[in-house]
Order: structure tokens, then sequence, then C-alpha cells
């Protein structure tokens, strides 16, 4: 699923009616559920229509008191997000009705193709200095100005949400507006090498280029280019979120001031990407961790660097 709409009905005592259920439009999304008495025809809202899925929303909806953005990061990552074709060296052939879920073709998003691995002890108790080979995380040891860009390399949206700290949207690819939008619902199924041929995009690159996809991969994406796109980001008012859709196909870039001491999930919020690896942590200002509590039970073979 790309993307999700909801509707709200207001129910006034007495009126026994219940509104109808949403359709799917011919070439891509929904139309809303009918109303009942006198929502039947409800008058257009004097608001403008916001969908951060486009690049060009993200400058409608302005912060009330801006937080302005350097030019340049203090720090930057690159994160693709994509699927792991092959596991130990061997294909990762699923098999109906045999392969348990999340066995095969693991999702990763992370400067690696890295899916996410459970650490043997939790990585607040150990601060990820033991226990914690081939865990996907990062660790922060200033606060600072961390940016991170997310190529998505896969035909599905992915909705992100980052725990214990809001970051900015300071850019977003043009990509859902023009060949990839909703009425262009062939850019699901479209394979890498008839993309190419339509000149979607010059730095095209697969998922996991060791998957053993044959050259028609439909695992691809347009990752972000600064010489090409930076001169569409905005530094100025950012908007401040802590989830954000990232098109099929797309690439946005977000910032965050590393000020937080913890450890914090950076994940997928569709359920199902979660067990299939879609995760990676930051670990932000050990230093500055507090101490465990003595009440809080622990795992695994690590010691806890500090009881409170």
């Amino acid at each position: 699923m790309d993307s999700s709409k909801f509707w709200a009905f207001l129910h006034y005592d007495g009126h026994t009616e219940k509104p109808g259920k949403s359709s799917h439009k011919i070439l891509g999304g929904y139309n809303p559920p009918a109303g009942t008495g006198g929502g039947k025809t409800p008058a257009a809202v004097a608001g403008p229509v916001w969908d951060t899925n486009h690049a060009s929303n993200w400058n409608i909806v302005r912060n009330l008191e801006p937080i302005p953005e350097p030019v340049e990061p203090d720090v930057r990552y690159t994160f693709d997000i994509g699927i792991i074709g092959s596991k130990d060296g061997k294909p990762a052939n699923f098999i109906p009705g045999k392969s348990p879920y999340a066995s095969t073709y693991p999702m990763y998003m992370f400067t690696n193709i890295t899916s996410w691995k459970k650490p043997a002890t939790p990585l607040l108790h150990t601060k990820g200095t033991c226990g914690a080979q081939g865990v996907p995380f990062i660790t922060i040891e200033k606060n600072q100005t961390v940016e991170v860009v997310l190529n998505n390399l896969s035909p599905t949206a992915h909705v992100l949400h980052m725990h214990g700290m809001r970051f900015n949207v300071i850019n977003y690819a043009p990509y859902s507006e023009t060949w990839c939008s909703v009425a262009h619902f062939e850019c699901f199924f479209l394979p890498m090498n008839i993309a190419k041929r339509l000149d979607h995009c010059d730095n095209i690159r697969p998922g996991d280029p060791n998957s053993g996809f044959p050259e028609n991969n439909a695992y691809w994406g347009c990752p972000y280019d600064a010489a090409r796109d930076n001169h569409t980001q905005t530094l100025d008012n950012p908007l401040q979120k802590d989830m954000i859709s990232i098109w099929r196909r797309s690439w946005a870039v977000i910032r965050f001031k590393a000020d937080n001491p913890g450890t914090w999930l950076f994940h997928c919020h569709m359920e199902q990407h979660i067990p299939t690896g879609q995760l990676m942590v930051w670990n932000i200002l050990p230093a500055d961790q507090p101490p465990i509590p003595d009440d809080v039970p622990t795992e695994g073979p690590c010691p806890v660097w500090q009881r409170e």
C-alpha cells in the first residue's frame, strides 16, 4: 500500500444513518465515503489539499516558529532501503506454504545492506559495546546536526518513524508527481532494464546488486544526487516531523539534532516490514545516557554498563 487515507464523521444524537464505504478510483486512490443527512452534499473546504507524498506540498504548510538549518550538517549518512535477495551467499528463494515469514528476502534500511538483528543484550544496557555484532546501529557522540539521505530502492512506499527526536524534512523527490505518480500504476511493476530505457533517472540503482535477480529486477530506485537535487532543498523553514512517507523508488533528505541521550529506533511503521528487518537504531550521546534502574531486567551474556 502506497498511502492511507482516513475520513472522520460527526454523528449527532437522533441520527441513525451510517456513512457508506470508500471506493477505488480507476487510476488509483480512493473516493471518499458518502455522508448522510446534512453531510450528503458537504461544502468545499477552504484550505489546500495537503499530501506529503508530493514534493510540491512540503512548502504549503509552514512552522509558526521557523528553525533554520545550516547550509551543511555536521555529519551526513546515506541510507538505502531495499530487499536482500540472497542470504549467507545463497539465493533466498521463497517457497509458498513452506518458508516461514521473514525468513527469505529480508529488508534493510541502513548505510549498507544489513537487515535488523536483535542484539544479544539490549543496546541501552551496553551502549553497543557488547553483543551487537551485525546489528545496524550508529553511535553519535556529540550534540550535532545529523543529515540522513533516504534512498528507497524498492517498488513500495514506506512510512518511516523516528523515536526520541523530531527531524526536519529538507528535501523530497518529485517522482510521485511525475513518472511514478499514483496514475502511473505501472511504476510498481516496472523492471529495471525497461526503466533504464525510459530514462526515468540517470542514476538508477538496484536494491541489492548481489541479489541474483535477473536484469529485469523490480527492486530498484532513483537515489538522491546532491549535484542534481540540492536546488530544491528547504533550509529556511523546513517542516518538523517524526514520521515521513517516502515514495516508491524515491528519496528524501532529513536532519535532526542529536540532543536526546538514548538508543532510539528508526524504522518502517508498516508492521509487516519490522519483522522483515527494516529497522535500525541511533545510539545518541552514550556518555550522557542515564544508568539502568536496578529493577529493569536484562538478557543475554553482556554486563550492564552501569546500574542506578
